[in-house]
């Protein structure tokens, strides 16, 4: 008996190796789920503007809408989410175009119409009193649909947000303007290039599930060029910013928290100065945040630090 015992636990083992080997998407996407249900986070889709939005949702207090940078999804604020869920209602879409969002051909996904999808959201949903989060693109869709909402935005969490002009170009802006755009992946090299920009200490990762999600970027790569001329009217960036998040951040009517890492090697750090001198002119509550030894993603490379700096921020008077 306990020989066949060992011999069904060995069995099982080399079946789990073969799945991980052979289905290592089936292994990464079971993860994913596991950490959803653990924040408490239920997924739903809802047809906005003709666009159907796939989002999680969970947690108790008022809301906090948060949106993931340029070929992210909502599954990068999954870490972060169980350091907010005990205070905030945490809404988390995947962009138009992004995830499960999916991208539709016939319609265009410029900044204006990301924004305007995304305050129909925020109003089919009944949100009020709400506060906004938004990482790299994210951060700069935060800021201009807090500007579109007014009244009705309590705070903003701009966590290394996209369009601040800054004399010193980081790396990822300046392959970008040398027309190599590092946010465009074909080519594991250029996937293993994209990690590198993007943290400063990267999450461990095995090698099958890196081959997968590296797989899974490939395949978007036509789209993720789309989505990108339409964010910034064309498909290259030049020394004229066009986005210019600091000619808007002093109309954002609420508590503002500026958060960058010194690492980040896709936006350069010095946008957090930028932001906060604009700040000061509106004698507004703000606060900018320089996490040390910290890349371009805060809420996925240090959650709990990341997390703790918002709850503070927020409960201050």
């Amino acid at each position: 008996m306990a020989g066949n015992l060992i011999a069904l636990f060995f069995v099982g083992l080399v079946a789990l190796a073969a799945v991980y080997r052979y289905l290592p998407g089936l292994v990464f996407n079971f993860s994913i789920k596991l950490v959803q249900l653990r924040a408490g986070l239920a997924k739903k889709t809802i047809l906005v503007n003709e666009q159907p939005i796939t989002y999680f949702i969970g947690g108790t207090g008022k809301p906090l809408l948060l949106l993931h940078g340029f070929g992210a999804d909502k599954t990068n604020w999954l870490t972060i989410a169980p350091h907010l869920v005990e205070k905030y209602q945490l809404i988390i879409p995947d962009l138009p175009g992004f995830g499960e969002s999916p991208f539709l051909p016939a319609k265009t996904y410029s900044v204006a119409e990301q924004i305007d999808t995304l305050e129909r959201f925020v109003k089919k949903l009944g949100l009020n009193e709400i506060h906004l989060a938004g990482n790299s693109m994210g951060g700069y869709l935060a800021a201009k649909l807090a500007e579109q909402l007014r009244g009705n935005v309590e705070s903003v969490w701009l966590l290394a947000p996209a369009g601040v002009t800054t004399d010193t170009h980081a790396e990822g802006i300046a392959l970008i303007e040398s027309g190599d755009n590092p946010l465009i992946i074909e080519t594991e090299a250029a996937f293993d290039r994209l990690v590198e920009l993007c943290f400063e200490t990267p999450p461990p990762t095995p090698q099958a599930i890196r081959t997968y999600l590296f797989k899974k970027a490939k395949e978007r790569a036509d789209i993720n060029r789309k989505l990108f001329a339409g964010l910034i009217g064309g498909e290259d960036i030049t020394d004229e910013n066009p986005l210019k998040l600091e000619d808007c951040i002093a109309r954002v009517p609420c508590k503002v928290l500026v958060v960058w890492g010194d690492k980040d090697r896709i936006l350069h750090p010095d946008g957090l100065g930028v932001l906060v001198e604009k700040l000061k002119e509106t004698g507004g509550p703000h606060e900018g945040i320089l996490m040390s030894d910290m890349g371009h993603i805060p809420m996925v490379e240090r959650p709990k630090e990341a997390a703790s700096d918002f709850l503070r921020f927020v409960s201050e008077k």
